[in-house]
């Protein structure tokens, strides 16, 4: 792993960068599991059960799409004056999802120049009723003790650990346990596993929702780190998607490199083809079949 490399993710992308919020970071702790702690008192899952009798909860849904950290936080500050550090209620949360504590704790990881980045692909230590394989989003920070990258999963509480029936540590997810994008994209084409087993729910499953994912894998390594429903060229598609020999040859591509992620050079080049790249405007999907336009914020 290069010096130039770990500069590169210690830094804030304009997604992480708290901005004139960043004194809500200050003197927070600064061990990997308290800051762990801080995501889940900050955010909620939209599916948890702690939510059904919010009598606003439908019209609150929307901040799921709630893309960057300053956004997060003063949407945090305007719901109550309560420091990150310390609890809050559920109603007092910010409604969101695994992509969202994975990018706040990305963001807490560089605020103290700790290089971190995004990941999307799907853990098989997910109970899910439908799926071997469901989608997740996880952080990955540098470990410089032992020189490598580690998988975070802010996620997982004592609750969940329990139901999810957890045999490791979460701040230290196994490789094998969380699937990249690019290893599920592979372990399709070369038939070791069938794409069925990779999903969210119902129909959003199999080679389309890996494509897709994978994209977006690609955009966070290169540290546009978007929300799971912002879509864009090869992420844009659907269940009847058929990709032509070149796109597939490209999205090979495009695996093999974030499977590893070791080499930026190749990261940084393959993310400037037009179809990975993420353009000014994207389609974030609302619902299943629902698109609205975004100017994005940094084009803005």
């Amino acid at each position: 792993m290069t010096n130039g490399m770990l500069e590169f993710y210690r830094t804030h992308s304009f997604i992480t960068n708290p901005m004139e919020e960043a004194c809500q970071l200050e003197n927070l702790p600064e061990d990997l599991s308290s800051l762990c702690r801080i995501s889940r008192q900050a955010i909620i899952h939209f599916q948890a059960p702690e939510l059904r009798d919010l009598p606003d909860l439908a019209e609150r849904f929307e901040e799921r799409h709630t893309r960057d950290v300053k956004t997060m936080l003063q949407k945090l500050r305007s719901k109550s004056g309560t420091v990150l550090s310390q609890p809050r209620p559920p109603h007092q949360r910010l409604i969101g999802n695994c992509r969202d504590h994975a990018t706040l704790l990305c963001s807490l990881l560089r605020q103290q120049e700790i290089p971190a980045r995004v990941r999307f692909g799907f853990a098989s230590y997910i109970r899910h009723p439908e799926f071997l394989y469901p989608d997740h989003v996880l952080c990955e920070y540098w470990d410089a003790e032992v020189g490598r990258w580690k998988l975070v999963d802010a996620e997982q509480d004592d609750t969940l650990i329990e139901s999810n029936g957890l045999d490791f540590d979460p701040l230290n997810v196994p490789r094998d346990r969380f699937i990249v994008a690019g290893q599920a994209w592979q372990m399709c084409r070369d038939g070791q596993t069938s794409q069925d087993e990779f999903g969210f729910e119902g129909e959003m499953k199999g080679v389309w929702i890996i494509q897709s994912y994978l994209v977006h894998d690609l955009a966070a390594l290169n540290k546009v780190e978007f929300l799971i429903q912002d879509c864009w060229g090869l992420a844009d598609i659907g269940p009847d998607n058929v990709n032509s020999k070149e796109e597939n040859n490209l999205i090979d591509r495009v695996a093999e490199l974030t499977a590893k992620s070791d080499d930026f050079s190749a990261l940084s080049q393959i993310y400037s083809h037009p179809r990975l790249e993420v353009p000014a405007e994207v389609n974030c999907y609302t619902d299943f079949n629902q698109a609205r336009k975004v100017l994005l914020p940094h084009q803005a």
